[in-house]
């Protein structure tokens, strides 16, 4: 079963890796500056039930979608062979505690939906549709040690988010029946709807 993750464990997953960088045992920060050894990245944070998470970890995660992109299409990235297009790269999606516009992108958490596994549902323009309620995604936890996260809600860094650690690939896209945080708990199935049923029921109520 996926374990489910909040804001909170999100920095603290951050914070467990600024302290591994700081012992030595890992390293991130720029593109050449990937960890020659991710075992160290793995378990690395320990849930408050005592369950142990990091790289590698089915997780799940709610919030609002914000600002989803395809990512480097006109160069391709390392991990997609260097592709050009939007069908062979990732969408990267802002997950955002309030709705877009309402909430600094440097509070956000990274997820990313990769063309290996790219329902039609799931391309950007439909994720654009999805304003309103909030978003359950499940998938796996990776480490994106290229990068710097935000400091302040002011910070330049690219991409703006709050830590480092991802959901991504993305496995699973649900959109809750109703339109808070709050109302919408994570381990609630009946809330949930997966994203192509919801929009299938949201072209039946347009006709």
């Amino acid at each position: 079963m996926p374990r489910i993750l909040t804001y909170q464990n999100f920095k603290s997953l951050q914070t467990a890796a600024n302290n591994a960088k700081n012992a030595g045992t890992t390293s991130f920060g720029c593109p050449t500056c990937l960890p020659a050894d991710r075992s160290p990245l793995r378990d690395i944070f320990t849930l408050p039930n005592g369950t142990k998470v990091g790289e590698g970890s089915l997780v799940r995660y709610v919030g609002f979608i914000a600002h989803p992109r395809y990512s480097n299409t006109s160069g391709g990235e390392a991990v997609n062979c260097k592709k050009d297009g939007q069908g062979n790269n990732d969408i990267h999606v802002d997950m955002l505690r309030k709705p877009e516009g309402q909430e600094p992108a440097c509070r956000s958490v990274t997820i990313e939906i990769s063309p290996h596994f790219r329902p039609l549902h799931w391309e950007r323009d439909r994720l654009r549709e999805v304003k309103a309620h909030p978003v359950r995604v499940t998938g796996h936890l990776f480490f994106d040690a290229s990068h710097l996260p935000c400091t302040s809600d002011t910070d330049t860094v690219s991409p703006k988010r709050i830590s480092l650690w991802e959901i991504h690939p993305v496995y699973g896209i649900d959109i809750c029946i109703n339109s808070t945080l709050g109302s919408c708990p994570a381990a609630n199935d009946s809330n949930w709807i997966p994203l192509h049923q919801w929009v299938n029921t949201d072209e039946d109520e347009d006709e």
